[in-house]
């Protein structure tokens, strides 16, 4: 009997461990790795200190919360994978940052300006770890150099400044940068153009706020000649006051660009306005800029720039035409009255022949015309009268 008991416990034993090992191995094969296919990936500004600092974030992913499930994450320009490793101690010592249940699901600004700064696309990758039930850790590559979105540069005139310190500080100028760029490189430089500024359209835009006023200063002084010229350290102590005349009262551009290390960095540049100022000392005049927007930058100078204008001269007047006469009209012809037919004429009788025999010498063939019997009696009496004194002339005459 106690034989068979011996066998049941052994049988009990050997079917409890097999479970135990079988649920360890289910446990393990059940691994539920995070999901990071639809994942949103951002740069997200502070905005806490008027410099650009941004973030990078992640979205519309459900991150495990499952203890000791830790995220190593990875950053490059490269399309090429970055060194990472195959133990827990490993990655943590080469990821760019390290993620447990508790963080924020970010990576810093402080920590992303470098490859913002860097030439080329933004690769990221994430490795997850879950620990296992003998406290080693099991790893799986959950995004794979998935690109992300650079910030956009900040319009000209907001991305680096130079102020200029005073000749109690030796005349030294500051440069800030507003936008994000590699500070951990301590050799590199930027280089400085200053000129003067007489384009009175260029001046009147930046005094008026134009929306583009800084992009036409860029244009200007990329194609106008420098009074000054000069490359400086980055983290050197630098003045530009005193290398040449500045002139109190006129206008100057100060061009200001990043080295890019010949293609290892973006493209970094931007433009500010500046006026010659000229503080009298006890012994000198203390000579050096004011930055547009301060209080004592004055507009005063701009009107010597302004392009002068020829009196506009009347345009000439042009012949007044005639008005162009209608073509007269030709009176309408009245309908051609058809000619008066004349009226007949009676053939005329012929006048009567008479018979030689019969025909009387003493008459005459022609017509007398016909005065009238008044007229005949008138020409009698004349001639009576006549006759009559005639007659009693020789009567008179032979009575004598």
């Amino acid at each position: 009997m106690k034989k068979v008991i011996n066998i049941l416990l052994i049988a009990i034993i050997f079917y409890i461990s097999i479970g135990f090992n079988m649920r360890v191995k289910a446990q393990e094969g059940d691994i539920v790795w995070t999901d990071f296919s639809n994942v949103s990936m951002s740069f997200v500004d502070r905005g806490d200190s008027g410099i650009s600092e941004y973030d990078l974030k992640f979205e519309d992913v459900v991150f495990n919360k499952e203890s000791g499930t830790k995220y190593y994450i990875f950053v490059s320009n490269l399309e090429t994978k970055p060194e990472m490793g195959e133990t827990v101690d490993v990655l943590a010592n080469n990821a760019l940052h390290v993620w447990d249940t508790t963080s924020d699901k970010i990576v810093p600004y402080d920590k992303m300006n470098k490859y913002i700064d860097l030439n080329g696309d933004i690769h990221v990758w994430i490795i997850e770890a879950r620990v296992k039930q003998d406290s080693e850790y099991e790893i799986k590559e959950v995004l794979s150099g998935e690109i992300v979105q650079k910030p956009a540069l900040r319009k000209l005139g907001s991305r680096m400044k130079l102020a200029f310190l005073g000749w109690f500080y030796n005349n030294k100028m500051a440069l800030t940068i507003y936008e994000p760029y590699d500070n951990t490189n301590g050799s590199r430089n930027f280089n400085v153009k200053v000129g003067k500024v007489t384009d009175y359209s260029v001046l009147l835009a930046i005094k008026n706020e134009g929306e583009d006023a800084f992009d036409k200063l860029m244009a200007y002084a990329k194609q106008s000649s420098a009074v000054y010229s000069e490359s400086y350290e980055l983290n050197g102590s630098n003045s530009l006051i005193g290398k040449f005349d500045i002139e109190k009262g006129e206008y100057y551009y100060i061009y200001i660009e990043l080295d890019n290390e010949e293609g290892k960095y973006r493209n970094l540049e931007d433009i500010y306005l500046y006026q010659g100022n000229g503080i009298v000392k006890d012994t000198y005049i203390d000579k050096s800029f004011t930055e547009y927007g301060l209080e004592n930058f004055s507009w005063g100078e701009i009107k010597k720039y302004m392009p002068t204008q020829e009196p506009e001269k009347e345009p000439e007047k042009e012949p007044e035409k005639e008005p162009e006469k209608e073509p007269e009209k030709e009176p309408e012809k009245e309908p051609e009255k058809e000619p008066e037919k004349e009226p007949e004429k009676k053939p005329e009788k012929e006048p009567e022949i008479v018979p030689e025999k019969e025909k009387d010498n003493t008459v005459s063939d022609e017509k007398i015309p016909n005065t009238g019997e008044k007229s005949i009696v008138f020409i009698l009496i004349i001639i009576t009268a006549i006759l009559g004194v005639i007659y009693f002339i020789k009567i008179k005459n032979i009575s004598e």
